[in-house]
């Protein structure tokens, strides 16, 4: 049946800040950082450089209002499933773009396991985010230069030159003004009925027959622990909205970003006490009610905003696969405020074209951000997730808790509170219109004794203090709460025994632009059509420090937005390759990273990779690049293309001179070009010139790095000597040190390899004879001795570690 919610008025935070400083430690895209005492650039470098899965530790984050300073424990959390698209319908047409670069981390406040923290940072270091714990909310974000200064709460510096200052939070009160602050009673929200509607129920049936039997099998299936957890079960939303909806935000971004955190914070509870991951597979923006065929214009009540979704999407959104799909509303006016099909999951594997799997929330505030101002708050943090969370809610079977009873109360008559009269003809002998009692205080966010599918935020004198955000999974209050939660359990139980594609993440589209999914230039000379949308670039291995994966000023990766291509040159390559967009750079600062590999399979992940080169200049007039580099045959070329600043609109061109060109002369201490040891002993002037990935991977020794991914390998920075050996020296010894170095603050290492070809030694083959990275008496450093090899070149590749500045080294060499 459909079910659904009235309409409940906002009310506003109110407000203080709080300075955090972020404290980065230089690290490669690590698994793990804790940030401290910095500036909200820092913040967002450091966020950025996480991967997915990445884990994020802020420690002395003050939360207004609280004694002492908090522990946010977090993590780099995917909302976007695979292949996501975001669609724009203008008056000028549609368009399709991947979904933006922000990152979404979530977790708890340390020490509270059941409290929940949201934050999406983006690239630009703008946060947006709240935080819930038992009886207490805060809105989180930054505060900014010159938003602080007009007594309205607004700013008179140009947004263009605001300048991100510390990060901060409001706390979420639910009272309007001071006076109301004072109040004991919470504010009455607008009372409307309930929107409750006899008609089809599609999907199992939610009475099963021996209940308690299959709530045992389920739980011990899917029930998680009170730490969010990402699940093995995913289900994609398909997300539609309106035009009242994008006017809350008035941007495309804004928008969009709000619907990511909409999402990621209802999926902290469906996570937690579903097993089932919520992610978010397509989203559709209506900035315009005149752009054609504009289905939302009349929404007098939540059954009207139910029925187009469902007519709209059943006849024209055939293609798009999804577990269930969501209108969301910014109209005011609308009666009922949500309603949604019960039990419906997957009604899309089941027919595309008589759909069920729908649902509607409307009176959308659009706002549980704090933007910064000092004298603005953040709207109230619980209401768009409650009241989403609980619609979606009914479409994973869930009914009202005061209807759990007869052949819907999962082994027991009794229904879960009595809020409301019961809509199910369950018993209510000592009547209704009170919250439940609890045995314990509430731990859940929120902190009220109701449930997400309560209606006691109906009565007052708490009103939305009322309930608390579960389907009830260990809340202590109410008649086995635990109900909803399992009842929820069961249906996806079942569903995905009938339709177990459904809960299965989407597969990203072949040639999407992405390092693991790269464009196929089939020919050359190649090109381009207009590039204007980018993908994400996480997956991009870090190791060229080139404009698709820079360093930052501390030796931290920078992640960019990137569109990939990929070639393979034939059996017949040779001279030089050039790409360039020069006279066709239209907006932005464009630039290009190449790197190549042998690997005939061209696994992204395997390698190992070449950096050719990179460039954003190039052109002899305006934006633009051009870098040539030298063509080899039977070689997978990779280009990434990337803007410097806001991500670009450009075409770009590829060409292959074939008659040969000769080859930049490699610089001397390089592979290509070793320094020769003419005589031993040797002791090399101070050197601090180390070249990057110009060593093979013939050897699994201290020139090689292993990425994290356990297979991708680069080399470098080394810096390269060689000296020969003929009969004569057989049974000697060979000492190498670093010992002597100016510099002892360097970790400096080496490894030797030794070749009998003569005449060609950069062909091999290698014996791999020994790697070191200690050996001095004091500091650091290297000194080893080695068994000299007769009649063959000796090659001492010396390199080091870190991303600092490279260390001022001296090599000494003898024969003992």
């Amino acid at each position: 049946m459909r079910t659904g919610r009235r309409v409940q008025q906002t009310t506003a935070l109110v407000a203080a800040t709080l300075a955090l400083l972020v404290a980065v430690a230089p690290a490669a895209a690590v698994p793990h950082a804790t940030v401290h005492a910095g500036s909200a650039a820092d913040f967002a470098a450091m966020a950025h450089s996480l991967d997915a899965g990445g884990r994020l530790t802020v420690t002395g984050y003050r939360l207004e209002g609280e004694d002492g300073e908090a522990t946010l424990l977090l993590k780099h959390h995917q909302v976007w499933a695979p292949g996501a698209k975001v669609v724009v319908h203008t008056a000028e047409g549609t368009t399709e773009e991947p979904p933006p670069s922000a990152r979404i981390f979530r977790g708890t406040i340390d020490g509270a396991p059941d409290s929940s923290v949201l934050l999406s940072v983006h690239e630009d270091g703008r946060m947006t985010g709240m935080a819930m714990r038992a009886g207490a909310s805060w809105a989180l974000g930054h505060e900014e230069e010159g938003l602080a200064h007009d007594s309205d709460g607004g700013s008179s510096m140009p947004a263009g030159r605001r300048r991100l200052l510390s990060l901060g939070s409001r706390r979420a009160r639910l009272q309007e003004t001071e006076e109301q602050d004072q109040a004991a009673e919470a504010p009455k929200p607008k009372s409307r009925r309930c929107g409750n509607r006899p008609g089809h129920s599609h999907g199992p049936e939610r009475h099963q027959p021996d209940a308690s039997a299959f709530l045992q099998n389920a739980a011990r299936k899917l029930a998680q622990s009170t730490v969010v957890i990402d699940t093995p079960l995913q289900c994609s939303l398909a997300i539609d909205s309106d035009a009242e909806f994008y006017a809350l935000f008035g941007n495309k971004d804004d928008a969009t970003n709000y619907v990511a955190l909409l999402v990621g914070y209802a999926d902290v509870v469906y996570s937690r006490e579903i097993g089932v991951d919520l992610v978010l597979g397509h989203l559709e923006l209506r900035p315009d009610k005149n752009a054609g065929g504009y289905p939302y214009r009349s929404l007098p009540d939540a059954e009207v905003g139910l029925t187009a979704l469902q007519n709209y999407w059943n006849k024209n959104r055939q293609d798009i696969k999804r577990c269930t799909a969501h209108l969301l509303s910014g109209k005011k006016d609308v009666d009922w405020v949500g309603m949604a099909w019960e039990g419906v999951l997957c009604g899309w594997y089941d027919s595309k074209g008589n759909n069920w799997a729908y649902g509607f929330t409307s009176n959308l505030e659009g706002d549980f951000t704090w933007s910064g101002v000092q004298g603005k708050n953040p709207k109230a943090v619980s209401w768009d997730v409650f009241n989403f969370a609980h619609e979606v809610g009914h479409n994973f079977g869930a009914i009202h808790a005061f209807d759990y009873c007869g052949k819907d109360g999962w082994g027991d008559n009794t229904p879960v509170d009595y809020c409301k009269k019961s809509d199910n003809g369950c018993s209510q002998p000592n009547g209704y219109g009170f919250v439940p009692k609890c045995s314990s205080t509430p731990t859940a966010f929120g902190g009220g004794g109701g449930t997400i599918m309560s209606y006691c935020d109906e009565i007052g004198p708490g009103y939305i203090k009322n309930v608390a955000m579960t389907f009830g999974k260990n809340h202590p209050c109410g008649h086995k709460p635990e109900r909803i939660a399992n009842s929820m359990i069961a249906h996806v139980t079942k569903v995905s025994k009938q339709y177990p594609q459904c809960f299965q993440p989407n597969p990203a589209a072949a040639g999407v632009g992405t390092w693991t999914s790269p464009i196929a230039i089939p020919s050359i000379p190649f090109t381009s059509p207009t590039v204007s949308t980018f993908e994400d670039g996480s997956n991009v291995p870090g190791h060229c420090n080139d404009a698709a994966t820079p360093f930052d000023y501390a030796g931290r990766p920078v992640r960019r937005a990137v569109k990939v291509y990929r070639w393979t040159s034939p059996s017949d390559a040779g001279g030089r390759l050039t790409i360039g967009s020069c006279g066709a750079a239209i907006t932005g600062r464009p630039a290009v990273s190449i790197r190549s590999t042998i690997n005939p399979s061209a696994n992204p992940l395997t390698g190992p990779w070449q950096c050719e080169g990179w460039a954003e200049s190039g052109c002899s007039s305006g934006n633009g690049f051009k870098l040539s580099v030298t063509l080899r045959p039977n070689t997978v070329y990779v280009f990434v293309i990337v803007g410097m600043d806001i991500p670009p609109t450009l075409r770009f061109g590829i060409t292959w001179a074939k008659s040969p060109v000769a080859p930049l002369a490699a610089p001397q201490g390089a592979w290509s070009n070793a320094r020769t040891i003419q005589g031993l002993p040797f002791t090399s002037p101070a050197f601090n010139a180390f070249y990057k990935n110009t060593v093979p991977t013939d050897c699994n020794d201290l020139a090689v790095n292993t990425l994290s991914d356990g297979i991708t390998q680069s080399t470098g920075p080394t810096r390269v000597f060689r000296v020969w050996f003929g009969t004569q020296a057989a049974g000697r010894s060979l000492t190498v040190s670093s010992c002597d170095s100016p510099d002892q603050s360097g970790d400096t290492h080496v490894s030797i390899r030794a070749t009998s070809n003569q005449s060609n030694p950069l062909a091999g083959p290698w014996i791999c004879v020994r790697s070191a990275t200690d050996g001095c008496p004091t500091g650091s450093g290297f000194r080893v001795t080695v068994p000299v090899q007769s009649n063959s070149w000796h090659y001492i590749i010396v390199g080091y570690a870190g991303s600092g500045p490279a260390p001022a080294t001296k090599l000494t060499v003898a024969l003992s």
